[in-house]
């Protein structure tokens, strides 16, 4: 076969951050939304998803959102931006501090429209 010998018989081993320590977890539970870009050219991007299967939910002037083949929620959002850029992925916490523990732990900035899931 042409992948013999590729896989431990101990296993995968232990997970590491670039540094040598062991990640720590930073939420108990999230969801996977989408993953969100910013791209000059709309219907390029529009073209470029369709030639690898995905299709369009939603198309406006500065937005396009595109679905994988099954039925259901974009799995990608796409805005109008001046470079092409990827924003990151979009997740569901399970709590309010679920959410900023993620945020803190990856360098990013909370965003009032992640948090007012659970605001007043």
């Amino acid at each position: 076969m042409a992948h013999n010998e590729l896989h431990s018989e101990q296993g995968a081993p232990p997970r590491r951050t670039p540094g040598g320590a062991r990640p720590t977890r930073s939420s108990k539970s999230t969801t996977f939304l989408w993953l969100e870009f910013e791209k000059p050219d709309l219907l390029k991007a529009e073209a470029f998803a369709q030639s690898f299967g995905f299709a369009t939910v939603l198309r406006t002037n500065d937005a396009l959102h595109l679905r994988g083949s099954d039925a259901g929620a974009p799995c990608v959002l796409i805005r109008r931006g001046q470079r092409e850029k990827f924003l990151g992925p979009a997740f569901v916490a399970a709590e309010q501090s679920d959410l900023v523990r993620l945020a803190d732990a990856t360098g990013n900035q909370r965003s009032p429209r992640c948090l007012s899931r659970w605001a007043g």
